[in-house]
């Protein structure tokens, strides 16, 4: 009964002010329809709009595609989000792709400042900038593009991120350009899991492929991951492979694969073994009526739980090492148990079928001791459909 009690809790804790869901056309300008809305309105998009910049904190729920402009004057697709203090925006289920110039490529670009959620967001042939603040990315597809630093590069934020696929741009006869790193990290906080990453691949002698995770610094903690640097055409400055994680900074990896790319020289550094980690996914993005499966990874066996909640704000609280999300007070238990080592903790948790459900955000995390410390997974749920 217990369980059942804290499930159902959870969805009837108090949400906050009514929101509003608005409906722009297929291809509108959504400049006006963000000025019109309210800072916790749900905007529904579909079909295709125009680049945007977003300066308060809404919804925005596709499936939608983003687009600069089409022939005879392609550009790329563009989206700016840079959100007050005490806000949160959350993209969902947006694609942004680049454009054919020509003897060139418009790229697809998606810069963050302040609490952002991205969740199934894709960027192809581009790259996301997260700048300070708080980014939390689920379910997310990044390719880069050749001559840019990352396809994601995270300036400082804290980043929580889970189940994404992200690949560096690789050169390439035809447009030249340098190889980029899937992940560049300079400052700030990673904690990523389930992440699959692989760096930009060299093929023409404009420099050599690049890593899957390049950490110059800031803390990064990956677990249950694959990560695999670019390959090279040859084992020579210009064409050799990319290691895994090349790093400067801090990190810690638990239960995940490293594979640096064909004619790597030398082996990946910089990192860590720390078994104590807490991996965590979901089975399925929360939608009405239905449940979904949160699953907790690791390699203790000390008591862990999985909490949840509808406040995505992050801090640090100690003597927990990785972010919190929510305030502790505010947080309701969903699973307790203590693990065997490699077996699975679970909590399903089902969603009411009720329409003012739409749009909130509901956010779960793993939290496990691990001898005097306390660790903290990433962060998952997202915005319910």
């Amino acid at each position: 009964m217990r369980p059942t009690f804290l499930i159902a809790l959870l969805f009837t804790v108090s949400i906050g002010r009514a929101q509003t869901v608005w409906y722009p056309p297929y291809d509108a300008d959504l400049t006006s329809w963000i000025a019109q809305a309210a800072p916790g309105d749900i905007l529904q998009l579909a079909g295709t709009h125009p680049n945007f910049t977003l300066n308060k904190g809404l919804t925005l729920v596709g499936p939608s595609f983003i687009h600069g402009g089409s022939f005879p004057n392609p550009s790329g697709s563009y989206i700016s989000v840079a959100v007050p203090a005490g806000q949160g925006a959350r993209l969902v289920g947006l694609s942004l792709v680049s454009a054919s110039t020509g003897y060139s490529i418009a790229p697809a670009l998606l810069f963050t400042v302040g609490d952002v959620s991205l969740e199934a967001v894709s960027v192809n042939e581009g790259k996301v900038t997260a700048g300070p603040g708080v980014v939390l990315m689920q379910s997310c597809t990044l390719v880069g593009l050749y001559g840019f630093n990352g396809a994601l590069v995270l300036q400082g934020a804290t980043c929580a991120m889970t189940s994404c696929v992200v690949t560096g741009g690789s050169n390439n006869t035809q447009y030249g350009g340098f190889a980029g790193p899937a992940v560049v990290q300079s400052g700030g906080l990673l904690v990523a899991s389930r992440l699959t990453a692989i760096g930009g691949a060299a093929t023409t002698p404009y420099g050599p492929a690049q890593p899957a995770l390049w950490v110059g610094s800031g803390s990064a903690f990956v677990s249950d991951s694959s990560l695999t640097g670019g390959a090279g055409s040859a084992p020579f400055v210009g064409v050799q492979g990319g290691n895994a994680i090349q790093s400067t900074g801090s990190v810690s990896v638990a239960r995940s694969t490293l594979v640096d790319g064909a004619n790597a020289i030398g082996s990946s550094t910089g990192y860590q073994l720390a078994p104590q980690l807490v991996g965590m996914a979901i089975s399925a993005f929360p939608s009405r009526g239905q449940s979904f499966t949160a699953t907790a990874t690791t390699s203790g066996g000390q008591l862990l739980g999985i909490v949840g909640g509808f406040d995505s704000t992050m801090s640090i609280v100690p003597p927990i090492v990785e972010p919190l999300v929510g305030q502790p007070q505010n947080l309701v238990t969903l699973a307790l148990a203590i693990p065997t080592a490699g077996v699975p903790v679970t909590a399903t948790v089902a969603v009411p079928n009720q329409a003012s459900l739409f749009g909130v955000g509901v956010w779960l995390q793993a939290i496990q001791l691990a001898g005097t410390e306390i660790r903290a997974s990433t962060v998952v749920g997202g915005t319910i459909r």
